[in-house]
């Protein structure tokens, strides 16, 4: 049994419905749309919440994480503040100069678009700091963080539209899928955690989608699952079987901040369908009421 969008506005966390008492359907979920129809719904979605924007960056204060929040107007945080204006500011002049550049002969375009586009990849947080932290090498811990962190707020925010319209799947999340499976696959690890952020939540539901396809049902029983201020349009989990409740993975949870656009454009706008036919986000989504920034959720 599951309640309406009203009865459970001022709870702290919402809940999908189950897969009980599903019926034969008429069309697809909205998610298995067309590329362009999912493209022009999220062009839609992104214009539907464009006043949230500015929750993004505030409240400026107070920085309830002392130095760990990032606005926190430290050294470092202000460093990466100042390259990320520059490199916002760039990006957009790139992004206006492709149509007042587009007389250029074809392969000087071409050159020229081709030296913006970033080269990234995985890269670890591991250091002399982490490593002096207590061991738990029977433990698997992967974190995929999310907007903003090498190739700038425009090209993030273009390539979440690709992936969410495509399911296109870039290097990381390949490169990560091998890590998880890798992980899953290794009997002397009793526990696989993977913390997604952001626009890798998009991410981690592809790779959740992968591993469903492939794994053995007691691998993915090792797997815990976290998701902050979630940019996907689904995220799979069905059940084990008719007569029970229990889920392939076990353990779910999505934190949100309610009005944080990251998570009106993602997890919130996608659990608010309170049919299973229209619903494919499993699991609960943990609402912070009145929260504002991505960063509180992380909080």
């Amino acid at each position: 049994m599951y309640s309406s969008p009203d009865s459970d506005s001022e709870l702290p966390y919402m809940e999908p419905p189950s897969n009980e008492a599903l019926e034969p359907i008429r069309k697809p979920p909205p998610y298995t749309g067309t590329p362009l129809f999912l493209f022009l719904s999220d062009i839609k979605l992104f214009f539907q919440n464009f006043f949230y924007l500015p929750y993004l960056f505030i409240p400026l204060y107070p920085w309830k994480s002392g130095p760990f929040c990032e606005l926190y107007p430290c050294r470092e945080n202000l460093i990466g503040i100042t390259i990320h204006c520059i490199l916002s500011a760039t990006q957009f002049a790139f992004l206006v100069s492709l149509f007042t550049l587009s007389f250029l002969p074809t392969f000087e375009y071409i050159g020229y678009v081709g030296v913006f586009f970033p080269s990234s990849g995985l890269k670890s947080t591991e250091d002399g700091f982490t490593r002096s932290w207590p061991r738990h090498d029977d433990e698997a811990w992967i974190f995929l963080n999310g907007i903003c962190v090498d190739a700038g707020v425009f090209f993030d925010l273009i390539q979440c539209l690709i992936q969410r319209a495509l399911l296109y799947a870039t290097q990381d999340v390949r490169e990560c899928y091998i890590l998880v499976k890798n992980a899953l696959l290794d009997d002397h690890k009793k526990k696989v955690i993977l913390i997604l952020h952001s626009q890798c939540g998009i991410e981690g539901g592809m790779i959740i989608d992968w591993l469903l396809d492939e794994m053995p049902l007691d691998k993915l029983q090792k797997l815990e699952v976290y998701t902050f201020s979630n940019l996907a349009n689904h995220f799979s989990n069905p059940y084990r079987g008719n007569g029970t409740r229990s889920s392939v993975i076990p353990h779910i949870e999505h934190h949100v901040n309610e009005k944080d656009f990251v998570c009106r454009f993602g997890v919130l706008n996608f659990t608010r369908h309170y049919t299973q036919n229209e619903n494919r986000f499993a699991r609960k989504v943990f609402i912070n009421r009145g929260g504002a920034s991505a960063e509180s959720a992380l909080s």
